[in-house]
């Protein structure tokens, strides 16, 4: 089922860690996905900068592991990239928006800007 998802559409505005049963999924067809790569691939780019320079952690780890708890953040280092990348992108994260991975801060950004 996952990989014939992935060969249709590209998970977007996911609001939940995984095995989570209320997450939810947005799916963007692949004639859209032309237009919306780049554009996912600058904000990744953009947000994985902003947690590197908070963190100091490698960029190839952070892509990695991509999940942020894992890496040892505290508390203080999250609610950094959550200012910076507010800042960035002229958005607002409400504190109860579930940030816990580089895909979470992604797909939230990406979000925000696709309403706007």
């Amino acid at each position: 089922m996952i990989a014939e998802v992935k060969a249709s559409a590209i998970f977007m505005n996911y609001k939940t860690a995984e095995n989570n049963p209320e997450a939810t999924f947005t799916y963007l067809p692949l004639h859209a996905m032309q237009s919306v790569i780049p554009n996912i691939q600058a904000i990744q780019t953009e947000v994985v900068k902003i947690i590197t320079s908070v963190t100091k952690i490698n960029p190839n780890l952070l892509l990695k592991v991509r999940d942020l708890t894992r890496l040892g953040l505290d508390i203080i280092d999250v609610v950094d990239i959550i200012l910076k990348v507010e800042k960035t992108y002229s958005i607002v994260i409400p504190d109860d928006a579930p940030v816990y991975t580089v895909d979470d801060f992604v797909n939230y950004v990406y979000a925000i800007k696709q309403a706007s």
